[in-house]
Parts: C-alpha cells; sequence; structure tokens
C-alpha cells in the first residue's frame, strides 16, 4: 500500500514562505483591509487542538512508512465530527493501525459502538493491539476481511457515521453507504484525491456524485489528500 501524503507538523505547516512581518505589521491592518492571521499563534492553536494521547503516540510508533494514518489535525477533526453528530454506531472501512478507531471514539458517546473493517492482516493486528490497549472494553467489533464482503451483512439503516480511510470500489460503495446510514448520517471520506489513473478517477467520480445530489451536503477539506464531508438527507438515503 503506498504511503498517503500527511500534513507536516503545525509549526511547519504554517511556516511563513516569505519574510516574517514584524509585530507591529502583524497586528496592524490597512482600514477596509484583510486582516492579517500571526502565522505563530496560528500554530500553536492547531497544535493543541490536534494533541494526541499517549495511545495514539504509541500507534504511530510501531506503523511502518506504508501504512497510512491520519495526520493529527485530521484525527482531530474526525474525533470533533464524531462529537458533532453524537455518532452512537459508526462504522470504519480501514483502520489506519487503530489510530482512525481511536479518533472517532474519543468523540463518540460512552456507550457508542464502533465497527472496524480492516482487510489487510498485518494492519488488522496493528488496529486489534490499539484497541485493546487504548479502547473501553466492549465498545469495538473488529471485522477483518474485504469491506465488501463485510458490509452487506451490516444492518440496513443502523450507522450515524461511516468512515472511509482505504481504497474500495467506489461504486459499490456508494450503494452500501446509502443503505447504511440513518437519514441526516454523515460520511467521511479520507484521501478523496489520492491515487492515480483509475483509481483516482473512480474516487473523483465517487465525490462529484455526492456534490451533485441535492440531498446531501458536501465540504471538502484540503487535508491529508482531501478529506471529504457528507451528511446525508432524508432523500439521499436509500428508502
Amino acid at each position: 500500500m503506498e504511503r498517503r501524503a500527511s500534513l507536516p507538523g503545525a509549526d511547519e505547516l504554517f511556516r511563513p514562505t516569505g519574510p516574517r512581518p514584524s509585530r507591529s505589521e502583524a497586528e496592524v491592518s490597512t482600514p477596509g483591509g484583510p486582516a492579517v492571521p500571526d502565522e505563530l499563534t496560528l500554530a500553536q492553536l492547531t497544535e493543541l487542538a490536534a494533541a494526541e494521547d499517549a495511545a495514539m503516540d504509541a500507534v504511530r510508533g510501531r506503523v511502518g512508512v506504508d501504512v497510512a494514518v491520519p495526520s493529527p489535525p485530521v484525527g482531530a477533526l474526525l474525533s470533533w465530527v464524531a462529537a458533532a453528530v453524537s455518532a452512537r454506531t459508526v462504522v470504519e472501512i480501514g483502520s489506519a493501525a487503530g489510530m482512525t478507531g481511536l479518533c472517532l471514539l474519543r468523540g463518540m458517546p460512552p456507550r457508542g459502538m464502533l465497527t472496524s473493517i480492516e482487510p489487510d492482516p498485518a494492519i488488522q493486528a496493528l488496529a486489534s493491539q490499539a484497541f485493546e490497549e487504548a479502547a473501553p472494553p466492549g465498545r469495538v467489533r473488529a471485522i477483518p476481511g474485504d469491506p465488501l464482503e463485510v458490509l452487506p451483512r451490516l444492518s440496513d439503516h443502523g450507522y450515524d457515521l461511516v468512515v472511509v480511510s482505504r481504497s474500495v470500489d467506489h461504486h459499490e460503495l456508494r450503494d452500501h453507504v446509502r443503505r447504511l446510514l440513518r437519514p441526516g448520517g454523515t460520511l467521511v471520506l479520507l484521501g478523496a484525491a489520492v491515487g492515480r489513473g483509475q483509481e483516482l478517477r473512480s474516487r473523483r467520480a465517487f465525490v462529484q456524485g455526492l456534490i451533485d445530489d441535492e440531498g446531501i451536503h458536501v465540504a471538502v477539506i484540503p487535508l491529508d489528500g482531501g478529506m471529504v464531508l457528507a451528511r446525508f438527507g432524508q432523500s439521499a438515503v436509500e428508502a
């Protein structure tokens, strides 16, 4: 598996490319002109909001260069989404060695249940270790296997949130997402613009289909190769 490009650290991400303005220049804006953000403050706030615990640090220490895991800002966004939608039932397609699951559990309600589907045995083993070390007991149902073989066994309209972090057949994925989500449910797709050739064209077509559907509200965030958030209204969920 190719490693998905991840964001650098907050300091690197927000470091100005040109000469840094003096404090007086940063604090004073021309009347009627745009406000000038302070890059240092922005970097510090980003780092604080994306702080990770020891279990997440351990996951990053175990994974190899060919295992894609979300950057800290994207991990923080996953936690935020799970909390914002009060996601009691979540299914993730791809475990990112347990990182996505730990981020989601951090934002889910105390009795929320995560179903984690991972086809790669080595990555599944890493995810299981992460969940054993840090996930609350009884909160994770880990299912090894091909997602397109596992998804048909999951309950219709039984999930508040679906998170996709690995490549699957996006034509089949669309139908499964519509069936799995409750009305008002949310889909998160990571690495939407990652890949090449037919794989990339398939992902682009999938996201374009979400955008074109009037019953789905979509936002694309340019982090970790494209993070797509899609909220499915009543008309967008399969009857």
